[in-house]
């Protein structure tokens, strides 16, 4: 870039206190810029300034259209301001006018003049300036330009603002300029004053600014700076010199094109300062050498789209109309996310939404365009076209529609906000122009975007099976080395690898479409990440590719011969550490019935009742967010079946739940009354697509991202702080994104190298599996576990734990697998140490804390751990049975009687499902499967009636199924039951004597027994006399009441009993 010491030279005349007094005047400013550069034994070249009064009034000015008044010599008589120096005739036509012609006492470098006052051009006129030595011969050196009616700020030294007439990069000295009319008329207004920019006519034509890698590729530095010149002003032969370092040659000729070559290091090191020597005038001139940076090969795969560097080179622009300023398409390239490109509420058929014209042809496979604001009107459809000439454009997409195909998404390009992607990955042609092109519908008013992002053709390193080689020493690891495999694309022939951290790696190099196995040197393994370099010297290019190390060594946890970087089942115990550190997918309808929730503000048909929210109906328009504040309200609360690391949820909507500005916690508890805050949020009264599995496309999710989250809370809820809900948009559904707490005993030791997972005693590979049907595992030698990566060959597929509570928990990390309240380390009969070892297991349950052996001292759980006995569920896993057995025989109705028995069952409903009994204090009754179902609880249920009468006690097992493993035995019996032969006989003896009203009188009555048998169940009616009441009834056995007049009594041995009543006159 070229840099010149520049002064403004103004005129002499004071400008202070002028005002404008008409519209028909204005003034033509010339301003004369010229390079100062000094050094002590040469001036620096420098221009004639031409805005000094007397030297702007060397140049004679003229047109060849009609002058309505004044004159040029007014127009350079530096007073400017309001004066009326002259004005063109109005109305008249410019094509092919001189317009205004200026010729200079000497060839100067014009860069261009501005005028002040008013317009002497209408709005829109064409012009061209061209520059000439001869009068005759003329050189375009603008190009057609447009003329504009508005000022801006001046350019070249005007003191107000002006209308300008810029030259842009011109270099060439003319003693004739004129501004060359093309379309349009005049004006009939004011001009006032004049000013020229000049520059000296000692021009460096400094071109080619450059980088050399000296030959060393890959090392920059030794790069050099190289540059060509051509500089005008001068005869045979100029100097050159560059500050700070060597430049060879060290001259040149005037009129001839040279090149240079500063010193090695000169590249990367900055911006330098070069002076030529040697112009006619004895002047020297000093130009600026932009550092063009080190030259060390790039990265392969050509240029990132996506960096700022590279993304200024190109163009953006658009055919459908933009709003007012500031609205710039370039804006969507500047890397800046607060400057946007906005549009009008305007068609856009037929149109270019956004445009990007690269420097080169290149192959993109999709495009990102960052912004909040929805951009287009419903229905509005487009699609994506490329070009390689900018005129014959190809569809790359089909027709997009909006929102159906065209919606809010994260980026994956780069964008830090929302984005619209469009994507076509199946090109495979380059093109320099691509577009999003119009079909139908409309862009709404001020909404804009932010930045654009790119996917395109890209080196790839083909980077895969990661591994380590131990170096035949299976226990050093000291000595263990990284292996991995390349097949980089695109490229031909061969490329070279090196690797960071002085290793070296073997082989050094491979070839393009062939998969390489590379090892890097010994102790690499455990080093830490190491950095790849993929080089094609043929391109140049070079490629760095990162191999995670985080795994270190060689590890086998559980030597196996497998190593835990290729093992499915590091610790051996059956369960593939892909289940072992998973989480519970809480968007599986079934698992969301787990989840208790309750919710606050809330309208529609199922107001009150938020449990509609996971029940999987997406669509239901049932429930609603009332619109009121929401300050202190609890808005939903959520009650998970076991602490869970919430990493995010979001609810679908119709819309969006909560108004702009309004801000909610999400607060987190694990006993549902003690809070704290988890995190704060604002919301933009917005809905965006759906991340936690709404599936939602649209804009209509509210989302609430927890990912920094690493912690297990029951309890969940969201609360509000400020604003207001929105009222009316129906909300559906909640979705869920959930993390496993790998650590969930908090040994240290992740579930996938932890014998005992949740750290109650029982191993998982034991827990994992049914207790009757367990499967030990098989002595597999190294061979078969490295053909299985691992898993043991008792476990084809690994185990699938076992939940018997179904709370969705598993019971190897379950510390109370059948949800009865009694932690399983208290059910299993261990004798337990309380020391965990370095596999997870409690040292009282191992004989060597290795993993060696992963189910320790259970071998067999149905008879190791506490339990009714072997064929049962054990006690972890077996639910009470709490249930009431009785033997209930029939009353005897006449002394022949033989009577029946039913044996019963009572206790509350879904105590027990089935029941069987058999004769005996042993069961060998029915099984499970065979066994009756029980009903009528809990009122009572008959497991078998019509038992005879039995010679002597019997006994009879009940067994009380709750499964087929879990149940109890219950033991009754029956005695032998006799209906008695009695011979009664019943006398009555009323008192001897006579009683008044109120006086008492004493009745006795008699029952004699005369056998055989006890009589049974007697009851003898005593009526009472007309006229009397009972005053006391005592009777020898059994009671009497007044009431029914019964003398009742159970038994009646043999011999006399006696009921002695005394009565009361009425």
């Amino acid at each position: 870039m070229k840099t010149f010491q520049r002064t403004l030279a103004k005129s002499n005349c004071p400008t202070t206190g002028r005002t404008w007094r008409a519209v028909r005047h204005f003034a033509i400013l010339f301003l004369a810029l010229y390079g100062a550069v000094q050094e002590s034994h040469a001036q620096a070249c420098t221009a004639t300034d031409y805005n000094i009064v007397t030297n702007k009034q060397m140049i004679s000015m003229s047109t060849t259209m009609t002058i309505g008044g004044g004159s040029f010599a007014a127009a350079t008589d530096g007073v400017g301001g309001s004066q009326q120096a002259i004005w063109w005739q109005r109305n008249i036509n410019v094509v092919g006018q001189e317009v205004l012609k200026m010729v200079f006492p000497a060839p100067a470098v014009l860069i261009g003049f501005e005028t002040t006052g008013s317009f002497f051009l209408d709005n829109g006129v064409t012009y061209r300036i061209e520059g000439s030595n001869n009068g005759s011969t003329w050189t375009d050196l603008t190009g057609a330009q447009t003329f504009s009616t508005t000022t801006t700020a001046p350019a070249y030294g005007a003191g107000e603002n002006s209308y300008k007439f810029p030259i842009a990069n011109n270099t060439t000295a003319y003693t004739q300029y004129r501004l060359y009319g093309l379309t349009g008329q005049t004006d009939w207004n004011w001009v006032s004053e004049i000013y020229l920019g000049v520059i000296p006519t000692e021009q460096s034509g400094i071109s080619n600014i450059a980088c050399n890698a000296n030959g060393t590729l890959f090392d920059g530095a030794d790069d050099y700076v190289t540059f060509d010149l051509n500089p005008t002003g001068g005869t045979g032969t100029y100097t050159v010199s560059v500050s700070g370092t060597t430049v060879t040659p060290g001259t040149g000729t005037f009129g001839v094109p040279a090149s240079f070559s500063l010193g090695a290091g000169s590249a990367g090191g900055g911006d330098l300062s070069l002076t030529i020597s040697g112009f006619t005038a004895g002047c020297q001139l000093t130009e600026n050498i932009t550092d063009p940076g080190s030259c060390t090969a790039g990265e392969c795969g050509g240029t990132d789209w996506n960096l700022p560097a590279s993304k200024i080179t190109i163009t953006a622009s658009v055919t459908v109309s933009n709003s007012p300023s500031p609205s710039n398409p370039n804006n969507v390239l500047d890397s800046d996310i607060n400057t946007k490109h906005t549009y009008k509420s305007n068609v856009v058929a037929n149109l270019d939404i956004m445009k990007f014209t690269f420097p080169e042809a290149v192959k993109l496979y999709g495009f990102e365009l960052e912004t909040t604001q929805a951009i287009f009107n419903n229905n509005t459809t487009m699609k994506v076209q490329a070009s390689e000439d900018d005129i014959n454009y190809v569809d790359l997409t089909a027709t997009l529609n909006y929102p159906n195909d065209i919606f809010f998404v994260a980026s994956l390009y780069g964008a830090t906000n929302t984005v619209y992607r469009f994507t076509f990955p199946s090109n495979d042609t380059k093109y320099q122009y691509y577009r999003l092109r119009g079909v139908s519908g409309s862009t709404i008013f001020s909404h804009g975007i932010s930045e654009a992002y790119f996917s395109y053709d890209n080196f790839n390193a083909g980077l895969s099976n990661i591994g380590c080689n131990d170096n035949g020493t299976p226990t050093n690891f000291s000595d263990d080395r990284v292996t991995f495999d390349l097949n980089p694309s695109p490229g031909t022939g061969a490329y070279s690898v090196t690797v960071d951290g002085g290793f070296s790696v073997t082989p050094a190099t491979g070839t393009y479409g062939v998969t390489t196995s590379f090892t890097v040197s010994s102790g690499s393994s455990g080093s830490g990440d190491l950095t790849v370099h993929v080089i094609d010297a043929s391109v140049p290019c070079i490629q760095d590719v990162i191999v995670a190390n985080a795994q270190n060594t060689c590890l086998d946890t559980d030597l196996d011969g497998v190593q835990d970087i290729n093992d499915l089942d590091d610790d051996n115990d059956g369960i593939l550490d892909a289940v072992e550190n998973a989480g519970i997918d809480f968007n599986v309808p079934a698992n969301k019935q787990a989840i208790t929730i309750t919710a606050g503000f809330t309208g529609g048909t199922q107001a009150g009742n938020p449990a509609v929210l996971l029940d999987g109906n997406t669509t239901a328009q049932n429930f609603w967010f009332l619109d009121q504040n929401i300050a202190g309200d609890e808005l939903l609360r959520l009650q998970f079946p076991k602490p869970t690391v919430l990493e995010g949820f979001e609810i679908l909507t119709s819309g969006f739940c909560f108004k702009t500005g309004a801000v909610v916690n999400v607060e987190v508890s694990n006993d549902g009354s003690s809070w704290s805050v988890l995190q704060s949020f604002t919301r933009t009264g917005a809905g965006t697509p759906g991340q936690y599995g709404s599936g939602a496309t649209g804009n209509v999710v509210e989302v609430f991202n927890l990912s920094s989250n690493t912690t297990a809370y029951k309890y969940y809820r969201l609360l509000g702080v400020s604003g207001n809900a929105e009222d009316f948009n129906w909300v559906y559904e909640l979705f869920f994104q959930t993390s496993s707490s790998i650590d969930g005993d908090g040994d240290g030791l992740i579930n996938s190298l932890d014998l005992d997972s949740d750290n109650d005693g029982i191993p998982d590979n034991v827990e994992a599996q049914p207790t009757l049907t367990y499967i030990p595992p098989a002595a597999d030698n190294a061979a078969t576990y490295a053909g299985n990566l691992g898993v043991n060959s008792a476990y084809p597929g690994g185990l699938t734990p076992l939940d018997t509570d179904g709370d969705l928990c598993a019971d190897f990390v379950d510390d109370d697998s059948e949800n009865d309240g009694i932690p399983d380390r208290d059910e299993t009969g261990l004798s337990l140490l309380n020391v965990v070892g370095n596999n997870g297991l409690d040292n009282g349950v191992e004989t060597a804390d290795t993993y060696a052996d992963v189910n320790g001292n259970i071998d067999d759980p149905d008879t190791d751990l506490a339990g009714n006995g072997a064929g049962q569920e054990v006690d972890y896993r077996r639910q009470n049975i709490n249930v009431t057995v009785t033997a209930n025989q029939a009353a005897c109705a006449n002394p022949s009687d033989n009577p029946l028995t039913s044996i019963v069952v009572t206790g509350q409903t879904g105590a027990i499902t089935k029941a069987g009994y058999s004769m005996g204090t042993v069961y060998f009754g029915p099984d499970f499967s065979t066994a009756t179902a029980v009903t009528n609880l809990p009122g009572g249920f008959a497991v078998v009636s019509g038992l005879p009468n039995p010679d002597f006690t019997t006994y009879y097992t009940v067994r009380a199924y709750l499964d087929a493993v879990s149940y109890e035995d219950y033991v009754v019996s029956i005695d032998r039951k006799v209906c008695s032969v009695a011979d009664l006989s019943l006398q009555v003896d009323p008192s001897a004597g006579s009683a008044n009203a109120g006086e008492d009188l004493v009745y006795t009555v008699t029952l004699t027994n005369n056998g055989p048998d006890p009589a049974l169940n007697v009851k003898v009616k005593v009526d009472i006399p007309v006229g009397m009441s009972v005053v006391t009834a005592s009777p020898s056995l059994g009671e009497y009441s007044p009431g029914s007049q019964l003398w009742t009594m159970d038994q009646v041995p043999l011999g006399a009993q006696t009921l002695t009543i005394t009565y009361r006159m009425q």
